[in-house]
């Protein structure tokens, strides 16, 4: 049977199985992005793009924002540089970029319990960091009850499980934010686990 390019079957960035045809009387636009190399400030053209003529029937997809897609690549690189750093051994100079990632951490903590099959708390945790240049960058509301604080290179390096909470110098409270911080997940992909206590603790 003839393949027309609105019935091959594709993935989308999070691995879920589509096709063009989600797009049937749309205008589209193809474009190969080199999504997983992370090198992707086209994103910004394209979002453009995408705003400005999305209620003329013209569509840039997938549904993820292309901001969200770009801000995805960028953790990913990120975290796999820091493998490489650890190798060396050598501490890498925290930026405040840093707040993409932390954001990432921060907005997915329901999906860590969802992808797990887990039952998502009723409270997201008060999350205080103390971001490179003397910033504080802050998400959810302020409790005494439930929270996690430390510095946004420790949390960017626990929730794209680079290290172990106690490898780290975050401290939260007990319940809740430490179950959480312990299986934290910023990333798409089925559950996966960090590593366990002292295995990447980096000695500078």
């Amino acid at each position: 049977m003839t393949q027309t390019i609105s019935t091959i079957p594709l993935k989308t960035i999070d691995g879920k199985v589509a096709s063009l045809g989600d797009y049937a009387g749309k205008v589209l636009l193809v474009v190969n992005v080199a999504s997983k190399c992370g090198l992707t400030p086209q994103y910004d053209g394209l979002e453009a793009l995408h705003e400005t003529l999305e209620g003329k029937g013209f569509s840039v997809g997938p549904p993820m924002s292309a901001r969200s897609f770009a801000t995805a690549r960028l953790m990913e690189t990120w975290a796999h540089g820091q493998d490489v750093w650890d190798v060396v051994r050598r501490r890498r100079p925290p930026t405040p970029r840093l707040k993409h990632i932390a954001h990432l951490g921060a907005t997915t903590f329901k999906w860590t319990f969802v992808n797990r099959g887990l039952a998502v708390p009723g409270v997201a945790p008060f999350i205080e960091l103390a971001a490179p240049g003397g910033a504080t960058w802050c998400w959810n509301e302020v409790s005494a009850e439930h929270f996690v604080r430390g510095s946004a290179e420790d949390f960017c390096l626990l929730v794209t499980q680079r290290r172990h909470l106690d490898d780290t110098g975050l401290h939260c409270s007990e319940g809740m934010a430490r179950e959480w911080l312990l299986i934290a997940q910023c990333f798409a992909g089925p559950p996966a686990d960090g590593p366990a206590a002292g295995v990447r603790r980096v000695m500078y």
